[in-house]
């Protein structure tokens, strides 16, 4: 949307890297079992959006 000075208003900040990870998968046809499996041999990040930053200790 856009503001009233025809800028693009973001209503929320970016998906950090891994956010949405599983939904994009089983977007794309993968089934839990699947994305379970990349998940346990760390072939995919998963991030959920309470999880810190990787940055901050």
């Amino acid at each position: 949307m856009l503001d009233e000075d025809g800028r693009l208003d973001v209503a929320r900040p970016a998906a950090l890297p891994g956010e949405h990870t599983e939904e994009a998968l089983r977007d794309w046809g993968f089934e839990t079992a699947e994305i379970e499996a990349l998940g346990a041999a760390g072939a995919i990040a998963q991030r959920r959006a309470t999880d810190a930053p990787a940055w901050t200790a």
